[in-house]
């Protein structure tokens, strides 16, 4: 695992973006793995018009949520489909096809997990994956405990991921239990993972990063399994950690 300092959001969103973009262009069909939240936003922003102006053919690429929340009481606006789909793939002028997300009102959450999986692997397998780092160390909704070589499925989701995605809904109650996402085993056989993480609030988690070894109980260490895996921080992520 490498860690990247750059000097604020913008430039890491400017560097992330960049990185999609090579990466589709030398593959054109490429597969790439996409995170929802806030952190992604000002990557999005940078990435979208730079695709929608064709400076690489993004059309035959395919695009794969990393998660999803479940429950069939979930509004439309609050799925991380219609986050993906209006903050990235309508700006982007990309087609809504070429977007894969897990059904949030699903009745066989095991069946659900496994038409993902096969989806991906229909695709050639994760070309990129571009993820978040959460307060607790989660990457997508893989929480504190899970196992190194787990596969998309049902996540309980903890209070503190929770709380984080009550901007999405009306109301704190109305945020669902539980979710479905990309494991880490999953996650570990994409050919590049990218993680960023930016401002003060990531800081400790960073620092917690850099110092640990590989352990289920900080889902985010467990990348350092991946050999080609950068952590991209702007300078206020990055102050708890030597340089």
């Amino acid at each position: 695992m490498n860690f990247l300092v750059l000097p604020d959001a913008a430039h890491v969103a400017r560097y992330v973006s960049s990185l999609v973009v090579s990466t589709i262009r030398g593959c054109p069909t490429a597969a790439v793995a996409l995170p929802t939240g806030k952190t992604p936003l000002p990557i999005y922003a940078a990435l979208a018009p730079r695709l929608a102006t064709r400076e690489v053919e993004a059309s035959r690429a395919s695009w794969f949520a990393l998660d999803e929340f479940l429950g069939k009481e979930v509004p439309v606006e609050a799925t991380f489909r219609h986050f993906l789909l209006s903050r990235f793939i309508a700006p982007a002028e990309l087609s809504p096809d070429r977007l894969v997300t897990l059904c949030t009102a699903c009745d066989d959450p095991a069946a659900e997990a496994a038409r993902y999986e096969e989806a991906i692997r229909c695709a050639g397998g994760l070309q990129l994956a571009l993820l978040g780092l959460g307060g607790n160390g989660h990457v997508a909704f893989n929480e504190p405990g899970s196992p190194r070589d787990g596969r998309t499925g049902l996540r309980p989701l903890t209070e503190l991921t929770r709380q984080a995605n009550e901007y999405l809904f009306s109301s704190a109650p109305q945020v669902p239990t539980h979710g479905l996402s990309m494991g880490i085993g999953t996650l570990l056989e994409a050919r590049r993972l990218v993680v960023a993480a930016t401002g003060t609030g990531k800081a400790n988690i960073v620092a917690r990063l850099a110092a640990s070894d590989p352990d289920e109980a900080l889902p985010a260490s467990l990348l350092k399994l991946h050999p080609d895996c950068t952590v991209v921080l702007d300078e206020a992520a990055a102050g708890g950690i030597g340089r």
